[in-house]
């Protein structure tokens, strides 16, 4: 029985692909959806270390990206709820598989249903690979959705 699932997005179409399929698995089994977007400003990833004059700026623009990553989650969410379905929603601060994995242990969570972006090559190498982390870490099921 599936009582959450958690649908990691990014903001993307590829992402977006999970959503018809968690929202099918969540009409079936009158699971609650639960949309997640990790905050991570690109400036801030690559920083080692925040030394104390950086952190007021990073401070800030981590604040105003997640302000963005909250109204984009509600949106998907107004979407999802007009359709009958329980959504929650939570942009946390972090590396993308690092907050997802998180969640999903910290939270009742029972399926995990993301996309994966296809990337391959020199680009899975620079970029690393979400999707590897998570199936790597995750303590509960991982349903893929292919990028195409």
């Amino acid at each position: 029985m599936l009582g959450m699932i958690l649908v990691p997005l990014d903001g993307s179409d590829a992402a977006e692909r999970a959503l018809p399929i968690a929202r099918s698995l969540a009409e079936k089994y009158s699971a609650q959806l639960v949309l997640i977007r990790a905050v991570m400003p690109e400036r801030l990833a690559a920083v080692s270390s925040l030394t104390s004059s950086h952190f007021k700026t990073y401070e800030q623009e981590i604040q105003k990206d997640q302000a963005v990553a909250d109204r984009y989650l509600e949106h998907v969410a107004q979407r999802l709820s007009g359709q009958g379905l329980t959504v929650r929603t939570r942009a946390v601060v972090g590396s993308a598989a690092g907050v997802i994995c998180s969640i999903a242990q910290s939270d009742p969570i029972d399926l995990i249903v993301m996309s994966t972006h296809g990337r391959t090559g020199a680009r899975r190498l620079i970029y690393g690979s979400v999707v590897d982390a998570v199936l790597r870490a995750a303590h509960v099921p991982v349903m893929l959705v292919p990028a195409r």
